[in-house]
Parts: structure tokens; C-alpha cells; sequence
């Protein structure tokens, strides 16, 4: 049997797999996902200063210049995402609405969700706003009452309902319905050009992976992320082609100092 010189001090702090892209255009506030994504990299980058004398060795070493380089690629070409990714400063994004959908029933089938937990909706607005929710009902409870059994929430871009563990609500071993009305948008428009200010965004990339069956998260969070390249659309040669468009993306990443001086480019938090 082989001899090695070291074992693994702790599995969970192996980084196995990619992860998952997210922005946020308001510090982290509200998340959106960016959806598939392929060659994810952040490099970090210190310029060092050195401090000379003429008549004694270096006496000081500082970080000039602390940043950060961030690339990844993303397979979905979802234009409101893309404008939030881009800043919301140079991009005009247009939805054109189609007709009212009513009364559109949205089954959740029992272990699919959980007291507490976000329920997206089937069926969202095509302009972003909240879907009407006509009714939310239980399979053994029958109808439940907002504010009382459930709340209708906003996360990132999307809209659902949370149900809580109230005394209407008996268990989570039953199916919900979920009936709404709704506007989707026939078309979108994704125009730009004429437009000059940049705004920066932070950056999230989320690595899960189960360790014995336990679950096990890893995520590194960039402040202050400025656009670093337009868009670069590479067609492909043929509709048989089973890969979709890959759309690169680069950012620079530099110090946010309306934060704390030593947590103003990144953090990596990790679970036990």
C-alpha cells in the first residue's frame, strides 16, 4: 500500500464542480440568477509598491493597486438579465405585452416545497411587475389566506409566495394551487448605444456539493464589478448544432471603500 506525505485535512473544503452566477444591481440586496454559464474564473490582482532607500534596504512594501478580474460565459441570452448584468446605464430594454392570461392554475405537488421557502411563479409578468394572485388553496386546507398562511414576495427578478406554518396550514404533505392572472410579453427589445454611464455591480458565484449527503455551499462575493467588454455573439454554423450561442463576459473588480478597510473587493464564506 502507497505512503503519501499528507491526507485531506477537510473534504468539504474541496471546491468540486462550477457554480452558480448571480447579480445584483442594489449591494447584494436582491440576487438574480443568470441562468447556464461555462468557464467561470476571478483572478485576483495586487500591484505592490516597495519603498527604497539609497542607503538601506526596501523598508516598506504596500498593495498600490488592489483588484480583480472576473470571466465567465453565459448560454442564455435573457435580455432583462443582461441588462442588469451590463449596469442598467447603457442598455434600453423594451417588453411588448400579449393578452391577459386569467385564472391560470399553477400546481405544487406535495415534497416539491416547504414552510418558509420562495414558490416561484409558474407564470410571471413580462414587465416585471407582481402577477394578480386570485386565490392560493391546499389539498387537505383548502384556501389560504395572504398574510395570515402565505405572503407574496419578490425574489430577484422573479415573483411567488412563501407559505408559512400557520394554523390554517395543517401540513406540507398536501399539493397547492397557485391561480393567477397574468401578462406575459409577446416580444422583448434589447437596444443600445448613446448611452455612456457605467454602473458597477456586485457579483455572487454559489459552488454546492453534498458531502455524505449533506449539503455543502461555498460562495465568493464581488463588491464593486464595472463591465469590461461588449457583447460578442458567435453564431453558430448550423441549427443541427447542439450547443447553444456562447456569449462572453469579462469585469474589473475594484475596491468599494464605502465598506469596511480589509472587506472592500471580495468574501469567500464557506460552510462548516
Amino acid at each position: 500500500m502507497p505512503t503519501y506525505a499528507t491526507s485531506v485535512q477537510n473534504e468539504s473544503q474541496l471546491w468540486m464542480g462550477s457554480a452558480k452566477v448571480e447579480v445584483s444591481v442594489d449591494d447584494g440586496s436582491n440576487w438574480v440568477n443568470l441562468g447556464l454559464a461555462r468557464g467561470i474564473s476571478v483572478e485576483e490582482l495586487l500591484k505592490i509598491v516597495k519603498t527604497e532607500a539609497d542607503n538601506s534596504p526596501a523598508c516598506k512594501r504596500v498593495v498600490g493597486l488592489h483588484t480583480a478580474k472576473v470571466a465567465f460565459t453565459l448560454l442564455e441570452l435573457y435580455w432583462p438579465t443582461i441588462d442588469k448584468l451590463r449596469g442598467e446605464g447603457i442598455d434600453a430594454v423594451t417588453a411588448v405585452a400579449a393578452a391577459e392570461v386569467e385564472a391560470a392554475n399553477q400546481i405544487v405537488a406535495s415534497g416539491d416545497w416547504a414552510y418558509n421557502e420562495f414558490i416561484e411563479f409558474t407564470h410571471q409578468m413580462g414587465d416585471g411587475t407582481c402577477p394578480t394572485v386570485n386565490s392560493v388553496s391546499g389539498g387537505t386546507d383548502s384556501g389560504l389566506t395572504e398574510e395570515t398562511d402565505f405572503v407574496t414576495v419578490k425574489n430577484g427578478d422573479k415573483w411567488g409566495i412563501i407559505i408559512w406554518d400557520s394554523t390554517t396550514v395543517t401540513t406540507e404533505s398536501q399539493v397547492i394551487t397557485i391561480n393567477t392572472d397574468y401578462t406575459p410579453a409577446a416580444s422583448t427589445t434589447f437596444s443600445t448605444g448613446g448611452l455612456v454611464t457605467l454602473t458597477d455591480v456586485d457579483l455572487r458565484f454559489t459552488n454546492t456539493e453534498y458531502i455524505a449527503t449533506v449539503e455543502k455551499t461555498k460562495t465568493l462575493w464581488i463588491y464593486k464589478a464595472n463591465l469590461a467588454s461588449g457583447l460578442n455573439m458567435a453564431f453558430k454554423s448550423s441549427n443541427d448544432d447542439d450547443q447553444a450561442m456562447e456569449i462572453p463576459f469579462e469585469f474589473e473588480a475594484e475596491l468599494d471603500t464605502t465598506r469596511t478597510a480589509g472587506d472592500q473587493l471580495l468574501i469567500i464564506s464557506d460552510d462548516a
